[in-house]
């Protein structure tokens, strides 16, 4: 799952190009959702959208847009530093856990989040389900400094480390990646 695709698919791209997986996009912002109609006829048949954000809960929510014109992403979370509490609109989201079962995976290979609300969405999944996030690999971007440290006690508990990303340097901002080391990856 990419979740947060913001208009750039290219990892997801690559993904399909060079190991010919599927790969389930999540975005409901509305530049996403344009940028994705405008590519449909290009994309390949195992790109497959969804105008669904990933959320704690499911249902409609508050989604605050970006005050940059020039950004794409908004959050379900108000971020003040890039949101505005007067431009914000409604979207639907999915629990993860929701978003699983309605398309019938019981694990993934892989979990790329980009929403600014990763942590929240972690801890809300691994709660209900004995500290386990039946996925092989999470990749996620790290906007503040002490949200990684956080995800990655979390992730630890479930025997995941760190594989790419080097938390010795500045943090916010930047990718990181973990791997499940411990087999089954099915909670």
């Amino acid at each position: 799952y990419s979740v947060g695709i913001g208009e750039d698919i290219s990892f997801d791209l690559d993904m399909i190009r060079r190991h010919n997986v599927t790969i389930h996009g999540f975005d409901p912002t509305p530049r996403s959702i344009q940028f994705i109609a405008n590519l449909a006829s290009s994309l390949p048949s195992n790109f497959h959208f969804h105008p669904v954000g990933l959320g704690t809960t499911d249902g409609a929510v508050d989604f605050f847009l970006p005050t940059n014109p020039t950004f794409v992403s908004g959050s379900t979370k108000h971020l003040p530093e890039f949101t505005s509490l007067d431009k914000k609109i409604k979207v639907q989201v999915r629990t993860l856990k929701r978003m699983m079962d309605t398309l019938g995976h019981k694990a993934l290979a892989m979990l790329k989040i980009d929403t600014g609300t990763e942590l929240e969405i972690l801890r809300q999944y691994m709660a209900g389900n004995g500290n386990c996030l039946p996925v092989e690999h999470f990749l996620c971007e790290v906007h503040k400094d002490e949200e990684f440290w956080a995800i990655n006690k979390l992730l630890s508990l479930d025997s995941f480390i760190l594989v790419s990303g080097d938390p010795g340097r500045q943090i916010a901002g930047h990718e990181f990646a973990w791997t499940k080391v411990q087999r089954p990856v099915l909670c």
